[in-house]
């Protein structure tokens, strides 16, 4: 059992402390509530210790590293804020003043137009990695401002996925040779050839492909986002605009994170595996899943990747019930009725149960799935995620194992996926190489030359996105 309530009156005691009574039975032991926070937040500090204090810049008395944490309204991610803002003050208490890390939070909201392709339920049910209130409405202005007052340390920001419209690169894989409007919008801004993204994703057939095409633009819209660089200030004593950094150095211009904490636990994980692998992707696994690589060129952490989803929604209801971080839980969205009120019931997840149909979606499918595995048996869990860190990362693959030249540089542009910006190993996009076929990456012999440079440009796409974007 992952865990369990002990009841009323038990005099067992915690098997940490053994002063308090247990409270919980967690992993074969006993704890008290006080002994498993502690449990909880040692696992996710143990992971942020290339930002302690002494390893971090401002020892230097510079700026310290800002962090990028992507958040939504769910149990896991909420918890992990609290932990990160209780680790930022507990350094602060200990150095004088001094943090080894700068906490920027993200919450990237849906549109209410994309919303409504979608569709509410895949919403609501969790398909898509978004909350129930991101259409602007009262909620979502109740949370965001119940998050500054709980949080007055960290900046938190609230930016809208599809402003910009869907990503230049993108169009021709949709609309053929138009492109939607041609060169015109090639870098999404506003104009003839916007292409917005609800119209996007009404083109793709299936709420499975919407759903993961979905989830591919809200990574790369974080990831660029953390990637852009910081305005330079300029001297007021000089007029003159300050010259061009070297190409050399270009490396080291400031941007507006250092790093990607994301939220997901050894559960989440878990999924994430077993998805990509039934979406095609599963060359890219121990670039999407592991701490050692940068497939976009910036360092990704998982600080709750030791952790079930089950235990963070247990902690999370311990932490929000007294102090300043009473009523934390209520901003998990769906309300209390779904996560609220006993060990069992749901509460780790935020999200109601669905039954199982031909038009599940194959995230719902693997959550539904590791939600049920994840109450009997953790360590099969567990062993899904160690898996994937022992395959190994090809030089030149999915993004490499080469530091931040992980994909990244200009020569990989050619062998990118345009939809995951994934390197493709070889340049074998599509089904060619993938899909049955092994006699490697090239377009077929009888096409002109014409039509393989069309097909090249068009359709530059791994085998993975090729099936959500036939």
């Amino acid at each position: 059992m992952t865990d369990s309530s002990i009841p009323n009156g038990s005099t067992k005691p915690c098997g940490r402390c053994t002063e308090n009574p247990a409270t919980l039975f967690i992993r074969a032991s006993h704890f008290c509530d006080t002994c498993f926070k502690k449990y909880i937040r040692t696992k996710v500090t143990k992971r942020l210790d290339p930002f302690k204090v002494r390893n971090s810049a401002s020892h230097q008395q510079h700026k310290p590293p800002t962090l990028l944490l992507p958040l939504t309204f769910t149990p896991s991610a909420l918890a992990l804020l609290e932990i990160l803002d209780w680790h930022y003050r507990a350094q602060k208490a200990r150095t004088g003043g001094r943090a080894g890390f700068e906490l920027l939070v993200l919450y990237v909201a849906l549109p209410a137009e994309v919303r409504e392709v979608v569709g509410a339920e895949d919403v609501e049910e969790g398909v898509v990695d978004f909350d129930v209130d991101c259409d602007g409405g009262e909620g979502l202005e109740r949370r965001i401002a119940r998050l500054r007052e709980m949080f007055p340390a960290h900046e938190v920001r609230v930016v809208w996925l599809g402003e910009e419209g869907v990503p230049g690169d993108l169009k021709g894989v949709l609309l053929g040779e138009g492109g939607g409007g041609g060169d015109g919008g090639g870098d999404g801004g506003v104009g003839d050839g916007k292409l917005s993204l609800a119209t996007y994703l009404r083109a793709l057939p299936s709420r499975t492909a919407r759903a993961d095409a979905l989830a591919l633009l809200k990574a790369r819209f974080i990831t660029s986002f953390a990637t852009a660089p910081l305005p330079s200030p300029q001297s007021p004593q000089s007029p003159k605009p300050p010259k061009p950094p070297k190409p050399q150095a270009q490396a080291q211009t400031a941007q507006t994170a250092h790093a990607i904490l994301h939220p997901q636990t050894t559960t989440s994980l878990a999924e994430r595996t077993l998805c990509e692998t039934a979406k095609g992707r599963a060359y890219a696994l121990p670039h999407l899943t592991s701490e050692a690589a940068r497939p976009h060129g910036i360092p990704t952490y998982f600080p709750a990747r030791d952790l079930l989803r089950r235990e963070l929604g247990v902690y999370l209801r311990i932490v929000g019930v007294q102090g300043r971080m009473e009523g934390l839980g209520e901003l998990v969205f769906g309300g209390d009725d779904d996560w609220v009120g006993g060990m069992g019931g749901g509460m780790e997840t935020g999200r109601r149960e669905q039954p199982v149909t031909k038009n599940t979606t194959i995230e719902g499918l693997m959550r539904a799935f590791f939600e049920d595995v994840e109450r009997g048996y953790p360590g099969i869990v567990a062993n899904v995620v160690r898996t994937v860190e022992r395959f190994e990362r090809v030089e030149g693959g999915a993004g490499g194992a080469g530091g931040a030249r992980d994909g990244d540089g200009d020569g990989d542009e050619g062998r990118r996926c345009v939809l995951c910006r994934m390197v493709v190993l070889d340049g074998r996009f599509g089904g060619v190489g993938w899909g049955g076929d092994q006699g490697g990456g090239e377009m077929d012999e009888d096409e002109g030359d014409g039509e393989r440079s069309e097909n090249k440009g068009r359709r530059r796409l791994c085998y993975g996105c090729s099936r959500s974007v036939p």
